[in-house]
């Protein structure tokens, strides 16, 4: 009997303090069972983009378009980063990596009053960097569906 085929999933995170993005790679079987870890790390934001990120969320800055895409291309690169360091030291190549879980970095989380959640770190990005797919956007999926966005614990 041929051994149950193993599926990669890399999960990213970054927490409310915005310090660091961690990662976290696991292989799964084919019904979705986990087989075990085959990876994981942190990466620091840069001091500069931690900067902006904190001031965003806790001094309710306003920010043009331009500057909100300028953070959410910043934070992108961020998760690519992190995940491009736990590949490598998991000897991992991207390519084999079923999917990607992208939590974000969330910057504005209200879902009661007004039934929103902004999360920065555009998906799009990190798929086309890595070449593999990427799912995210949960907490305003979970909102969308009459939840909270939080706490939420994702599996994949």
């Amino acid at each position: 009997m041929a051994a149950p085929r193993e599926r990669l999933a890399l999960g990213l995170i970054s927490g409310t303090s915005q310090d660091a993005v961690d990662g976290v790679l696991a292989a799964f079987d084919e019904q979705g069972r986990l087989l075990g870890l085959r990876g994981q790390g942190s990466r620091p934001y840069p001091a500069e983009l931690r900067s902006r990120l904190l001031a965003l969320g806790f001094e309710n800055q306003a920010l043009t378009l331009a500057e909100y895409a300028a953070c959410d291309r910043a934070v992108a690169d961020a998760f690519a980063e992190t995940a491009e360091a736990v590949l490598e030291a998991a000897g991992v190549r991207a390519a084999a990596v079923t999917v990607i879980g992208s939590h974000g970095q969330t910057v504005f989380h209200e879902p009661r009053r007004i039934a929103s959640s902004l999360q920065l770190g555009d998906p799009n990005r990190l798929a086309a960097r890595l070449g593999c797919p990427v799912v995210a956007d949960f907490r305003r999926a979970d909102i969308a569906r009459g939840g909270q966005g939080a706490p939420l614990v994702c599996a994949l």
